[in-house]
């Protein structure tokens, strides 16, 4: 990591938030959004099963997943201010690095939970994060991540929106890395508001009317007509039954 990204993420919480603003709870329109978008991808994992979510923050999914029955999930985070604001809330978290923790890890866990993390790790390492997050998890063991998306519409935003960004994918590239760790069942979807409630059925129409609006604008413009607009991804996939026995088993990290 380098001394920039270090000396960011020491101190997250009160580096990045203006004028010393706390970490807010979970919002009402936020836990929609979890119980439309995530919930429906971890209905293959038991309630029981092993989950660990990777740069958990605060702890705002752990917190949700433990309301919503999951019983056995942990987080590691960088930030020793966002863990204590977890372990307050009585959740299972800890700082740890995330390569270190996965590479204790060998078939533990039936799900690992990725969101907005994959962007902050260098490129050269990209490969070891995905081999190690596939020997982590159990055979058959789900992968879900979040990550900005770079055809979206707002997509420089994103980009250039916080420093220790590294790297960005849209569709292609992210199924294209999936595939080359032998993942199976990819599938990437957009991040579109729930329509759930008023607010958030406003937010849905609007939405789609925008969508609409620009995949025209696309088409007419180069005969494409993209998928995904939405400012992240959301993918999932299944690590192989087999272990994956295609790429390097334990990837020494580098020096």
């Amino acid at each position: 990591m380098d001394d920039l990204s270090k000396f960011l993420y020491e101190r997250y919480v009160s580096r990045f938030k203006a004028d010393g603003e706390e970490v807010r709870p979970l919002s009402f329109n936020n836990q929609r959004w979890l119980q439309g978008r995530i919930l429906p991808l971890l209905e293959s994992v038991p309630r029981s099963g092993a989950i660990l979510e990777l740069g958990c923050g605060p702890g705002h999914l752990l917190g949700f997943l433990k309301n919503h029955g999951y019983n056995n999930c942990r987080g590691v985070d960088l930030c020793e201010e966002q863990v204590d604001i977890a372990t307050k809330a009585g959740l299972l978290a800890r700082q740890a690095d995330l390569f270190d923790t996965l590479r204790a890890a060998a078939g533990e866990y039936h799900a690992i939970i990725a969101i907005d993390v994959i962007e902050h790790i260098e490129r050269g390492r990209l490969l070891e994060f995905g081999i190690l997050c596939r020997n982590a998890l159990r055979p058959g063991g789900l992968l879900l991540m979040q990550t900005p998306n770079g055809e979206g519409l707002h997509a420089g935003h994103v980009i250039y929106g916080d420093l220790t960004h590294r790297v960005i994918f849209n569709e292609s590239s992210l199924r294209q890395y999936l595939r080359a760790l032998e993942f199976n069942d990819i599938v990437i979807r957009e991040t579109a508001p729930v329509a759930k409630g008023f607010k958030g059925a406003v937010r849905w129409l609007g939405w789609k009317i925008i969508r609409g609006l620009a995949i025209a604008k696309i088409m007419v413009e180069t005969g494409r007509r993209p998928r995904i607009l939405t400012q992240e991804l959301l993918c999932s996939g299944r690590a192989p039954l087999d272990g994956g026995q295609g790429s390097s088993a334990s990837p020494a990290r580098p020096g």
